[in-house]
Formats: structure tokens, sequence, C-alpha cells
């Protein structure tokens, strides 16, 4: 089963997310998603795949950087956890033909930026 984690980001900012496969595994010329979804079976919000949005940063130690753009996440709603009743479910997968594999996943908690 693929691990999971959540992810706690402050809405509309810049971020780059660094992901590492433990134990290590060549990922060189892999093709990869990352996809953010309403719900398991909800609407896509975010979808990033390599040369779109994510880099293989070092393909034989199994490194990826996913950028998020402001406005991939400008339009979405602040979110609580999924338990309270709202928040959004990512996954990043390799998706090469015969490779569909699930690496990681878990819930999106998007945080208002405090504005002083």
């Amino acid at each position: 089963m693929a691990p999971e984690q959540t992810i706690r980001i402050i809405r509309a900012q810049d971020l780059s997310i660094r992901c590492q496969m433990t134990p290590p595994r060549d990922m060189t010329g892999w093709a990869i998603s990352f996809v953010v979804k309403d719900y398991l079976t909800g609407t896509t919000r975010i979808s990033k795949t390599v040369g779109g949005g994510i880099t293989i940063t070092d393909g034989p130690r199994g490194i990826i950087t996913i950028a998020l753009a402001k406005g991939d996440t400008s339009s979405l709603t602040v979110t609580t956890a999924l338990s309270s009743g709202y928040g959004y479910v990512w996954e990043i997968k390799r998706t090469d033909s015969g490779s569909n594999l699930v690496l990681a996943r878990g819930q999106m908690i998007l945080e208002q930026e405090v504005i002083s």
C-alpha cells in the first residue's frame, strides 16, 4: 500500500514539494502524475506531469519536485480535515504503460494566509 501523508499548504502561494522514494528507487525516465481531487472519485482540481510541473530532480535516488503556482490553488476553497467534512485528496502515481502504480497519497488541507 502506498504511504499516506497529510499536506498542509497556504492557499494561493507558490511552492515546491520535494518527494523521495523510500527506499530509493531509480525513477529515471518514468512518467509520473500528481493529482488533487475534491474526494477520491471527485473532480480533478490540480494535475501535474513530468515536464508540466513535475521534475525528476535526481532520478537514480528517486527524488522528484512538484511545482505549484499560486494560480493552482487560488480558486480552491480553504479547507479543514476530511474527517470534519471537507478537504482534498492527492496522489502521486507512476503512469508508464504496464506500470500504473500509486507511489504516495493522502489528504491536502488548504489554509488561509494570515493577513496583517
